[in-house]
C-alpha cells in the first residue's frame, strides 16, 4: 500500500491510497519517466506539479487540484507576473530552458 500526501506552506492534503504493488510502481515510473525528460521541461508548462499530477492519476485515478498544477499559469495572469513574461522568455532564448540541473541551451 503507498499513501502520498500533498502539503505546501498553506495546507495538507491526504491523497488517495494506491494498493499497487511496488514493482508496478517503479515500472508505471519508468514509462511516466519517458514524458517529464530535463530536456523537456519548463518552468510554466511541464514543470514539477504537472510531473506530480501524472503520477497521482496513475496512482490514484485522480488528478491534483487545478490550483497546484496550474500554479505558474496562474502567476504569470498576475500584473506582476505579466512583468515576469518578457523577462523569462528573454532568458529562455539566451539561456535555453531551465532544467533541475541548470540551463538547457538552446537549440
Amino acid at each position: 500500500m503507498f499513501a502520498a500526501r500533498r502539503s505546501t506552506q498553506y495546507t495538507t492534503q491526504a491523497s488517495r491510497i494506491t494498493h499497487i504493488p511496488k514493482d508496478v510502481r517503479e515500472e508505471m515510473l519508468a514509462d511516466l519517466s519517458t514524458r517529464f525528460q530535463a530536456t523537456d521541461y519548463n518552468l510554466i508548462t511541464n514543470n514539477c506539479n504537472h510531473f506530480s499530477n501524472a503520477w497521482a492519476e496513475l496512482l490514484t485515478g485522480n488528478p491534483i487540484p487545478e490550483q497546484y498544477v496550474n500554479q505558474a499559469q496562474e502567476i504569470l495572469r498576475s500584473p506582476l507576473g505579466q512583468m515576469l513574461i518578457p523577462m523569462m522568455e528573454q532568458m529562455e532564448r539566451t539561456y535555453g530552458n531551465v532544467t533541475a540541473s541548470g540551463f538547457q541551451a538552446p537549440q
